[in-house]
């Protein structure tokens, strides 16, 4: 008969029930599930953040440029026309007609 140690048949049983290809695969799999996991949080809490925030008012915005205008970063002739554009916005563009809605072809008589 074969002399077995206890600790012989335990290392043997665990290299017989182990499959290491299979392991690696698993935890790629889960590896991957985690990262996308992280992506899709990382996502959701950057566009929540960026919801709330509240546009800048016009003398805010002017503000800004004047800083930037003082510190060098901006020419003071595009200064002038940015506060120009800020002082007379541009009026609104007309929505475009809803595609299902057929045009009209009425008469209209002046």
């Amino acid at each position: 008969m074969w002399n077995r140690s206890p600790a012989g048949v335990i290392l043997f049983a665990a290299n017989s029930f182990i499959q290491w290809d299979l392991m690696l695969a698993v935890g790629a799999l889960i590896g991957v599930v985690a990262l996308g996991t992280w992506a899709i949080y990382t996502a959701k809490k950057w566009r929540d953040n960026s919801a709330q925030e509240v546009p800048l008012t016009r003398d805010e915005q002017l503000e800004r440029y004047q800083k930037m205008a003082d510190e060098g970063e901006l020419d003071p002739e595009e200064f002038a026309r940015i506060q120009a554009q800020l002082d007379n916005p541009a009026p609104p563009k007309p929505l475009p007609r809803p595609i299902d809605q057929p045009p009209d072809t009425s008469i209209r008589e002046p």
